[in-house]
């Protein structure tokens, strides 16, 4: 239900509810590693977790599976623990503005970002853009697997766990998604404040205070934070401190973190600063000032040495993010290092009187971009197009020949740019009916790209075109709540009709009315697709006019499975009213996801 989630968290942010958990791993369910630990991964970048199982086949505390699904749970609850300066900053944002978990379109308004296609990633506050995987697309018996369609907007996004770059306003896919690793990307500028790793929030330790940075274009981040326990907080009790960043054509990047305003009982006014700022090289000279008074930096030769001393910095050529794993594992030796970063420490000073400056010149933060591999000229893509069996009422699958010397593809849709595709088709869907859609194809490696080659397509008619809508229906059984009889008519195959939960109620009668009169085709009866309880098995069909005489249009038997099941009115009776008279059910009881009515097509 991870794809459920998604838009869901998504959903209750734009209706004003920024806070918003749902249950680890299900409550149903279990014993699936893969899903477990990519729930975990994603609710990182969410206000909050909750552990309750339910009726799971097994308890969801992050450990529960073993190895390595504890070791990488534990590194994602630890780096959860570490951004709840980051949360709970942009909790307090959220009080008045703009949600916790964020729509694209908040981000970044155009066609796109208004419809669905957005619906399975979200910004995280300002920053962060978090794909989650929420199905299975190459996935390997590990787990391993990889994240198609993610849309950047405009700007420059860097891969969190690996400092891989990729200019925005496209679409990325075939993202390389190892079980460990969740699509997500830091948006240029971005200004993170971060807390030491802990268990609870009593361990955080309140006389430090952590900052990441990717400087680039000027932004800034008002952090925020207060007592945390009472609700002093809404006759202003906190404090605010602002963080501006910036990078100028001489390639000097300027971090100021202005002094602190306001006070709360506990706070602790002298602290130390650390500075993470991610780059891609060691750079020139660093100068940080306390107001006015320049401070003496020395630079350490470890992280450790770093660690134990004032007033120093030290350049990580390969940071290590595999810190939390359990001793002796397997995962212990799985190498999750990103791009370099210059950590910067200030010895403790009161932060509500002393402004911090810091000045970092030939700052250098450009990642090489590992899609582009090969070399050599590229000819444009030959045999473009879709054929007639990859067209569909919502879906396109272009296709077309390897071009030699190629890493990938991209294409030119509506409008969007859709790259990195790494196979010779792709799938386009949530299209409209009977409408003729153009592509642009050009093949892309490290010296360049093709030459455009552009082709039409044209989509079919919707298979549902003469499905009958507005139907209602009673049943002679009692349905379970949530699951009532209308469920089954509301053309949403994933909804639910479904008899009362321990009631045996076969044979039981369904009365059915059109609401208009029709001359029928055909009906066709959508199953559970587990094929559980509930399945229709055996029965009769009747019509009427009136609901007062009925006349039989033949008798059902179908196979326990979960394919569509069909029964066709020969005769094309003219109806008002359907009667399903129900003799046999799975387990005595009625389910189903949708029943589709179809009347005669009219001749040409």
């Amino acid at each position: 239900y991870i794809r459920f989630h998604i838009p869901t968290y998504i959903g209750s942010g734009l209706s004003g509810q920024p806070n918003i958990t749902s249950d680890m791993d299900g409550i149903f369910g279990g014993k699936n590693s893969k899903v477990n630990t990519r729930d975990f991964q994603w609710k990182t970048f969410t206000p909050m977790q909750l552990n309750m199982d339910g009726w799971g086949s097994n308890p969801k505390y992050p450990q529960i599976l073993g190895e390595p699904v504890s070791s990488i749970n534990r590194s994602y609850l630890k780096l959860k623990s570490e951004l709840i300066p980051y949360t709970y900053s942009i909790a307090k944002e959220a009080v008045h503005g703009l949600p916790i978990i964020r729509a694209m379109f908040l981000e970044s308004v155009n066609p796109y970002t208004r419809g669905k296609a957005t619906q399975y990633q979200y910004m995280y506050g300002p920053y962060f853009l978090v794909a989650p995987i929420y199905q299975e697309t190459a996935c390997d018996a590990d787990g391993n697997d990889i994240r198609n369609g993610i849309y950047l907007p405009e700007g420059i996004w860097i891969d969190y766990f690996t400092g891989d770059g990729y200019p925005g306003n496209r679409i990325l896919n075939h993202v390389k998604s190892p079980i460990w690793k969740l699509p997500v990307f830091v948006k240029s500028g971005a200004i993170i404040p971060m807390a030491n790793p802990n268990n609870t929030v009593s361990e955080i330790n309140k006389s430090l205070r952590i900052y990441e940075l990717y400087p680039g274009p000027k932004s800034s981040f008002n952090e925020y934070d207060d007592d945390g326990v009472s609700e002093a907080y809404k006759s202003g009790m906190g404090a605010t401190t602002l963080i501006e960043s910036e990078v100028d054509k001489g390639n000097i990047a300027r971090v100021t973190i202005h002094a602190t305003i306001g006070d709360f009982d506990g706070f602790v006014k002298e602290k130390v600063t650390e500075f993470r700022i991610n780059v891609s090289e060691k750079p020139g000279k660093i100068s940080v000032k306390i107001g006015n008074r320049k401070l003496t930096l020395s630079e350490a030769t470890s992280v450790a040495g770093f660690e134990s001393n004032e007033n120093v910095y030290f350049y990580n050529p390969a940071p290590d993010l595999n810190q939390f794993a359990t001793k002796g594992s397997d995962f212990e030796n799985v190498k999750m290092t990103k791009n370099p970063q210059l950590l910067i420490k200030v010895n403790k000073v009161d932060i509500t009187v002393n402004p911090i400056y810091l000045e970092i010149k030939g700052y250098r933060f450009a990642t090489e971009d590992k899609d582009r591999i090969s070399i050599g000229k590229l000819s444009a893509p030959k045999n473009a197009g879709v054929k007639e069996t990859n067209a569909q009422a919502f879906i396109l699958e272009p296709t077309w020949d390897k071009v030699p010397n190629s890493d990938f593809y991209e294409i030119e849709f509506n409008g969007m740019l859709y790259s990195t595709i790494k196979g010779t088709r792709f799938v386009f869907n949530e299209l409209s009916p009977e409408t003729m859609y153009g592509f642009k194809l050009r093949a892309v490696n490290k010296t360049g790209a093709s030459d455009w080659v552009s082709f039409t397509a044209k989509t079919k008619m919707d298979p549902l075109t003469f499905a009958i809508k507005g139907i209602t229906a009673e049943v002679t059984a009692e349905s379970q709540g949530g699951d009532e009889i209308s469920n089954l008519f509301d053309f949403d195959e994933g909804s639910m009709w479904h008899t009362k939960w321990g009631k045996k109620v076969t044979p039981f009668d369904m009365i059915i009315d059109l609401n208009s009169v029709n001359q029928l085709d055909r009906m066709e009866y959508l199953p559970r697709a587990d094929a559980g309880n509930g399945v229709l098995l055996k029965g009769r069909v009747y019509y009427s006019p009136d609901k007062q005489e009925w006349t039989e249009a033949g008798t059902f038997i179908w196979e326990r499975n979960g394919k569509t099941k069909t029964f066709n009115f020969d005769s094309h009776p003219t109806v008002r009213y359907l009667k399903i008279s129900v003799d046999e059910g799975v387990g005595q009881y009625g389910s189903g996801r949708q029943l589709y009515i179809f009347k005669a097509q009219e001749a040409p």
